[in-house]
């Protein structure tokens, strides 16, 4: 890895306990996520671009050693520095400092070469140079089993001994240990301890004790060794100029070589099992698993291709492009190259044994003996696709036909298929051969059976067949593995069942394991056990490439055939272990840019934008990370991103909780984090000042509305006083109405009394006269009186008509006995003008008959009725009489009656009624009767 990290030269790398890796470099530091580097540099704060060695404590602080006489710490998010923290004020250095150790009280010790520093958690620093007078030369550190910091030690000028020394916790002296089996040493490149293994450089040899014994043994140097690093407690590796071994100190050999052609400085591995490789100009290499091994096969300037593999004792056969046959020694790794023909085209899709020889398919199918002696076994060119070895019988498909070719005689013995294949197998006296088209059967009779019209999915493009106990397994390209046996199909595994793509390139059998190759990765499955899941492995867990060409396998390992190179597979070492880390790295707002840890975020009241930047650290996925997100408070949904940031453009004033988990490529969950975000609001939003606005828009409408009520209770008021007094006054118009035409009459009837000379019975007149109206001015302005009083007014009335009409009709009043005439009351004046036509129309006009008029009350129901009988000459007769004198008066009390009841109507709930008709239809003096019906309450 190179781009992005901070320099080419890495001199540390480091782990912390959020995941992120940390990149120590010639030019500055990095620190690494998996998919990003974020580089620091003195701009950020270091005291010098170049890091020599990093160290994580128990607060997960990254101690950064630098070239410079000067030392700092990363912690969330800022780089301390004596020059900006009080904690490192008092550490002053010499020399670079060259070694740090945490103690189990949280102290820090630091080495210079000379010197050792003892910082107390409160800031406080003691710093040794001697002990007991010896000059205390420092090469190692680390703790004992007491919490205690060991450091390795020798004294100058007094031998070359190793001696430890312990620097005690609580106290800071330096004394003298003995070497313990509980002690763990971090240490430097030529110096390590683990709890059971010490190991140390000496006259060009290791020295290491090991055992429950801890019995010094030696093993000499190899070849260019630089120094070692721990791995755990048994192993540690030795780094030399151009290769990296990894030692078992149990097993008391090298086990592995990790990696090869560069110069190595450092030397990690991580929480996922990774290696890590700090370079010498060529910046940091990783190593996914020690379960895998790849080799990189290359031919002129480039790594060329694999098509075929095939395993041989210790030797690894691989076939690539341009006729060339690889041979790799597993044990000492040793690579050579066959090239079949002088113009090197073909490819070597195929590779068989037969005994001890050897067949090859390229161009051409060829048979090679151990001597190297090349023999073709068939005519012509065809490109080999697939070989099966049936007892002396090669079964081979190309891509023209299937053949069966004698391998003793090593000549064509018959041909099978006329055309284009992709494999071939025998199972009984049959051929199932594979095409792009689908499987087809050949039975001994060369009969063709089309067995894709039997099963849709066998007319898939068929990649291999792999038979066993006769049930065929099925590589398809594009419908995944099916397993055919006695014509059925047992069994169908495609992406739906976990496997990593249904384009099948090719399959193996290990045991109860079906090994497929496919263009995303190798997949192992479980052919006993169907609940059993899928289990891939690809360029993530440690493969060259997840493209896989062609498998071969023996008891216990995997070789493959990839695009670039060849891969040696040990499942038994593959740790499925993967890390998903999620952190928060920066927040930015509209005001400022925030790093370190975060679990409350307050916006100010305007600040609506909101920038999360997040990463979680998983090494293995290469960045293939799922994030999902839910922003509590602007709903509950979950959302998915593939981005490692989030910006919310415009939040709302109020509470949000931002929860954020990841999901790395192998399926992981990482942890939740949670930030909980409280944007402001004006204060023209919060509930106390919106509360105290609608108060008093509340309070301003109540008054306006109260005002406006009133303003309208004011004006219907008005307006009913008004209708009230326009009632009244036309009541009082009607009434007026009436007066003046009674009055104009009763005057007429004084004239005529004075006229006759009576003046006595005028004067009794004029006296009952103004009776009459001293009550019509009285009743006239009230709007109801007592039935008494109304009984009374008509009396008087009628009296004074009596007299004036010399007493020619009689006239009686009649109250039924259960009316209280105190109580019951009447609108006034509406009976009189009745009485007055019944007297003037009706009963003046008879002839030879004396007229009488009778009026009665009585109640009916919730009315008081009351009925003007008369037996004047009726109303028909009475109107006949109007036409034959023309009578210039018109008579308007009636009319004034009829308008004055319409309008008491308009103004009660229940109306008065009145009717007026003639009184017996069958006599010539028939008479009058006027009804008149008074609600009363």
């Amino acid at each position: 890895m190179t781009t992005g990290l901070a320099g080419l030269n890495v001199y540390s790398v480091v782990q912390d306990h959020n995941g992120y890796l940390w990149i120590g470099t010639e030019t500055g530091l990095s620190r690494f996520d998996g998919r990003r580097f974020r580089n620091y540099t003195t701009k950020d704060g270091l005291p010098d671009n170049e890091v020599l060695k990093l160290y994580v404590d128990s607060k997960n602080r990254v101690w950064v050693l630098s070239f410079t006489n000067s030392i700092c710490f990363y912690e969330n998010g800022l780089l301390h520095s004596p020059s900006n923290d009080a904690y490192l004020k008092n550490l002053t250095f010499s020399t670079e400092p060259q070694n740090i150790q945490e103690d189990s009280s949280g102290n820090i010790i630091i080495t210079e070469r000379k010197k050792i520093h003892f910082l107390k958690n409160n800031g406080d620093v003691k710093t040794f140079i001697k002990y007991e007078n010896y000059q205390v030369v420092t090469i190692g550190i680390g703790t004992n089993n007491l919490g205690n910091t060991i450091i390795a030690s020798i004294f100058e000028h007094r031998n070359d001994s190793l001696v430890l020394l312990e620097v005690d916790r609580f106290t800071g002296n330096v004394k003298y240990s003995g070497i313990s089996d509980n002690s763990y040493f971090t240490s430097s490149l030529t110096f390590i301890l683990t709890p059971k293994n010490l190991a140390f450089i000496h006259n060009k040899n290791i020295h290491y004790l090991s055992g429950k014994d801890f019995k010094l043994k030696t093993i000499k140097q190899p070849p260019n060794f630089v120094g070692f690093t721990a791995i755990d407690d048994t192993s540690f590796t030795l780094i030399c100029r151009d290769k990296v071994l990894l030692f078992n100190a149990k097993r008391n050999a090298v086990v592995d070589t990790l990696i090869t052609g560069k110069v190595i400085n450092a030397c990690y591995k991580d929480n996922e099992n990774n290696f890590w490789f700090g370079t010498n100009g060529f910046g940091l290499f990783r190593l996914s698993s020690d379960a895998f091994k790849n080799y990189e096969l290359k031919w002129g300037k480039g790594i060329l291709p694999i098509y075929s593999v095939a395993k041989k004792n210790n030797v690894l056969y691989a076939g690539a492009n341009n006729a060339l046959l690889w041979k790799i020694n597993l044990e000492s790794n040793k690579i050579d190259s066959k090239q079949f023909n002088s113009y090197g085209e073909g490819r070597v899709s195929e590779i068989l044994f037969d005994r001890e020889d050897m067949i090859v398919g390229i161009n051409a199918i060829f048979s090679v003996n151990p001597e190297g002696k090349i023999v073709k076994l068939n005519h012509g060119t065809a490109v080999a696709k697939s070989m099966e070895r049936y007892g002396s019988d090669l079964l081979a498909a190309t891509n023209t036909s299937v053949i069966i070719v004698d391998l003793e005689k090593k000549t064509l013995k018959d041909t099978v298929w006329k055309s284009r294949a992709t494999c071939a197998v025998k199972i009984n006296n049959d051929y199932l051969v594979g095409t792009i088209h689908g499987l087809f059967r050949v039975d001994e009779k060369k009969k063709i059976t089309d067995l894709g019209k039997e099963n849709f999915l066998l007319s898939s493009r068929i990649s291999r067949l792999f038979l066993k106990d006769d049930a065929l397994w099925i590589a398809t390209y594009g419908n995944g593995i099916v397993l055919y046996k006695n014509g059925k199909i047992l069994r169908h595994i495609t992406e739906a069942s976990g496997l990593s793509s249904n384009m099948c390139r090719c399959l193996k059998l290990q045991g109860n394991y079906l090994w497929v190759g496919t263009d995303k990765g190798l997949n192992r499955i479980n052919i006993l056990d169907t609940n059993d899941r899928i289990v891939t492995y690809s360029a993530k867990s440690g493969l060259s490439c997840d493209i896989i060409n062609a498998i071969d396998v023996d008891d216990s390992l995997i070789y493959m055939g990839t695009p670039y190179g060849v891969t040696v597979f040990d499942p038994r070492r593959a740790k499925e272990t993967s890390i998903a880390a999620l952190n928060i790295e920066r927040i930015v707002t509209s005001e400022e840019s925030k790093t370190g840890l975060f679990s409350n975020i307050t916006l100010k009241p305007g600040e609506k934008k909101l920038y999360v930047e997040y990463a979680c650290v998983s090494f293995k996925s290469d960045g293939d990370i799922k994030y999902y997100y839910q922003l509590q408070g602007d709903g509950d949904k979950w959302n998915l991103t593939r981005e490692n940031s989030l910006e919310f453009a415009s939040l709302n004033p109020g509470i949000y909780r931002l929860r954020i988990y990841a999901v790395n490529a192998f399926n992981k969950k990482s942890n939740t984090v949670e930030i909980n975000i409280t944007v402001e609001k004006f204060f023209f939003q919060e509930a106390w000042f919106i509360t105290l606005v609608i108060i008093i828009v509340g309070l301003l409408v109540y008054f306006m509305f109260a005002k406006r009520v009133a303003w309208i209770r004011m004006r219907e008021q008005d307006k009913l006083i008004t209708e009230q007094r326009l009632n009244e006054l036309e009541q009082l118009a009607f009434r007026s109405q009436m007066n003046p035409h009674f009055i104009f009459n009763c005057l007429n009837s004084i004239q005529q009394y004075l006229f006759t000379k009576d003046v006595i019975e005028a004067n009794n007149f004029i006296t009952e006269f103004a009776s009459l109206i001293r009550q019509t001015l009285d009743i006239s302005s009230k709007k109801s009186i007592q039935l008494r009083d109304e009984i009374k007014y008509l009396s008087t009335y009628l009296h004074l008509e009596h007299t004036r009409f010399e007493h020619n009709f009689d006239y009686t009043i009649n109250v039924e006995s259960i009316i209280d005439t105190e109580t019951v009351e009447l609108p006034p004046l509406l009976l009189q003008p009745f009485i007055e036509n019944a007297i003037r129309h009706g009963v003046r006009n008879l002839q030879n008959v004396r007229g009488c008029i009778e009026i009665n009350f009585h109640l009916q129901n919730d009315y008081l009725i009351c009925n003007v009988i008369d037996n004047g000459i009726g109303i028909k007769a009475a109107e006949k009489m109007k036409h034959v004198f023309r009578s210039s008066h018109q008579s308007k009390g009636v009319s004034l009656i009829l308008e004055r009841i319409k309008n008491i109507n308009r103004k009660s709930e229940k109306p008065i009624r009145l009717t007026v008709e003639d009184n017996m239809a069958s006599s010539e003096n028939q008479g009058t009767r006027v009804s008149l019906m008074v609600p009363v309450a």
